[in-house]
């Protein structure tokens, strides 16, 4: 049972170099916490939208949300930031190598009678 509870178990490590590795160049991650299967990160960024398009295509991330609205701070003499917060569900196996292999997205075309 041990064996098996440390196999299927999220490799932390893993997440958070894929989520790192996502981020825009003009992003930055002030804090990341988990729990359970969710992982949530807080940050700023020039802009937050292209964020969330990122981290949306990091591999081994699921349902990525807000979960705070975006709030734009200008700080005198520099140039406004914004400030997110996301929430994300770690991938099914399944759903992972999915999201990894293009064909995989590819429907097959049916054999018998329809083109």
């Amino acid at each position: 049972e041990l064996a098996r509870q440390r196999r299927d178990a999220p490799r932390w490590s893993l997440v958070l170099a894929s989520l790192t590795d996502a981020l825009p160049d003009a992003a930055w991650a002030t804090a990341v916490r988990v729990r359970g299967d969710s992982v949530f990160m807080d940050g700023v960024a020039d802009e937050a939208s292209p964020v969330f398009d990122a981290i949306a295509r990091a591999s081994g991330i699921a349902g990525v949300r807000a979960t705070a609205p975006v709030r734009r701070e200008s700080i005198e003499g520099d140039l406004p930031l914004e400030h997110f917060s996301i929430g994300a569900r770690l991938a099914t196996t399944d759903a992972a190598r999915d999201q990894a292999s293009p064909a995989a997205r590819v429907p097959a075309r049916a054999t018998r009678g329809t083109p």
